[in-house]
């Protein structure tokens, strides 16, 4: 599940699997999605990666808008049985590239020094980024706040989700 866009999606494609793509990480709450139909036909018995920019890592640039939105997802598609993962560019990678190799289009199409070409089975699962990576600056209160908020609002979604399934 590509969540930004069509050249990402296109990648995905040109490596050999299949893909479902919206056009920015904060559309993905389509018709389509909300359709449990189309959820069955297309997700059901597979794992869905859903793939966000490596710049998810970057608090300082989108505030946490990217992992959000794909934890948001992730989430959702879970509440509904679909066992969901958020896989991105290896952080590793993301960080040697000096941020230029951030998208899954990037990570699959550009040779990174001491990587070599990114593989999409390559790809790293996200996991820890609520206590370990989205950590603002001390000083800026309201990216504090915000954060705590998402960071309550993950766990109550997550723990609903779990609770909800058994």
């Amino acid at each position: 599940f590509a969540l930004e866009g069509c050249l990402k999606a296109d990648a995905i494609l040109s490596a050999g699997y299949p893909v479902v793509s919206v056009p920015s990480i904060s559309l993905w709450n389509t018709k389509e999605i909300a359709d449990q139909e189309f959820l069955r036909r297309y997700f059901g018995g597979k794992t869905v990666a859903i793939v966000p920019d490596g710049d998810w890592l970057e608090w300082h640039l989108n505030r946490g808008a990217v992992i959000r939105q794909a934890r948001f997802l992730q989430a959702y598609l879970t509440y509904r049985g679909i066992n969901a993962v958020v896989a991105s560019t290896p952080k590793a990678v993301y960080e040697a590239s000096d941020g230029k190799i951030k998208g899954v289009d990037d990570y699959l199409g550009t040779e990174c020094p001491g990587f070599g070409k990114g593989d999409l089975m390559q790809l790293e699962v996200v996991e820890h980024e609520i206590d370990d990576v989205l950590d603002p600056p001390t000083e800026d209160v309201t990216a504090r706040c915000f954060l705590h908020e998402y960071r309550e609002t993950m766990r109550a979604a997550f723990q609903y989700t779990a609770t909800s399934l058994t």
